[in-house]
């Protein structure tokens, strides 16, 4: 018998899937928009993209705080 506090698979199947382009397409127009070289921007695309909620988050609060010409963000 199921129980009728936890939603069904299915539900959170369907659920993953609108929400996580939903994370997805904010996050990756913050960080195209930002200065920042190929590489970052890759490096935390691949991060919204692995870790579906805290990946978008953490990528544009990255990008929004990531200054271009930084010394820390641009490789040796």
């Amino acid at each position: 018998m199921e129980s009728p506090l936890l939603p069904a698979g299915y539900d959170l199947f369907w659920s993953f899937v609108i929400l996580a382009p939903l994370f997805l397409l904010p996050a990756a127009v913050v960080v195209f928009r930002a200065g920042l070289t190929t590489g970052n921007k890759v490096v935390l695309m691949l991060l919204a993209v692995a870790l579906p909620v805290l990946g978008p988050v953490a990528a544009m609060v990255m990008a929004r705080f990531v200054t271009p010409g930084d010394p820390s963000t641009e490789g040796s």
